[in-house]
């Protein structure tokens, strides 16, 4: 009898060979849809997945930024004018999706950014002592506006006009911030791990839009802040922040 024998070299050679990846990986997809069901749409499931995970995420996704002024009680770097125009274009996007009816998992997290903004415009006024007349007259016309909304006593023909206006806002809101940081080589107060969570959360959803929402807009928005997100990103890594005022008030003495 003739015994055939393979070195071992030649046995690894084909464990880890591409057409035995691709068997496996095959296998664990039919092993997948065998727990969830054959009809199930795994990417649709992929898609919910992410989701919720920017939902949950999005609730302390601002909070490094807010932590970082409350402990070098400083807002150097951050544009005001940016966060109010970011906050326009969420309380834009949450209304119109709400109304439409998208799924809670394509757009939750535009309202627990919006509060999150909301938190840190109020620091920023108060910080550069100015809180007066003037703001408290800004929030009662922000809050009226976000009503007349989320009411649907707006037409959705302007709905509509208002979610493709939100391209070139989201747009406008984020380019004050790259020009001080371009203009001052620094960063400021801007937190790494805020626009970290930012601009891979924007990374995610434009996959949920592709997978579970028809509107283009809603598609092109989210490209154009994956852009602006990753200059921003570029810039936290390349410059350098603000000293902390504690910091500032060591160095005077």
């Amino acid at each position: 009898a003739v015994v055939s024998t393979q070195s071992t070299g030649e046995l690894n050679h084909q464990q880890h060979s591409p057409s035995n990846n691709i068997i496996h990986s095959t296998s664990t997809m039919e092993a997948v849809k065998e727990i969830v069901g054959k009809d199930v749409d795994l990417g649709l499931v992929i898609s919910k997945i992410l989701g919720y995970a920017i939902i949950v995420g999005s609730f302390i996704v601002k909070v490094p930024q807010i932590v970082k002024i409350l402990n070098n009680r400083s807002v150097a770097g951050l544009s005001a004018v940016s966060l109010i125009i970011e906050l326009i274009g969420f309380t834009n996007s949450f209304s119109y999706s709400y109304l439409k009816g998208f799924p809670v998992s394509t757009y939750g997290e535009n309202l627990t950014i919006a509060v999150q903004n909301m938190i840190i415009l109020y620091l920023i006024f108060s910080y550069r002592k100015a809180i007066n007349g003037k703001f408290f007259l800004g929030i009662a016309l922000y809050l009226a506006y976000a009503f007349a909304l989320v009411s649907g006593k707006v037409p959705f023909s302007v709905m509509d006009l208002l979610q493709i206006i939100n391209v070139p806002l989201f747009s406008i809101s984020k380019i004050p911030q790259i020009f001080s940081n371009f203009k001052a080589h620094n960063v400021g107060q801007l937190a790494f791990l805020t626009i970290l969570m930012t601009f891979g959360g924007n990374c995610a959803r434009v996959f949920t839009t592709l997978k579970e929402v028809d509107s283009p807009v809603i598609l092109i928005g989210f490209l154009v802040g994956l852009v602006l997100n990753g200059i921003l990103f570029l810039q936290v890594l390349l410059y350098p922040g603000a000293p902390s005022l504690a910091t500032k008030t060591i160095k005077t003495r």
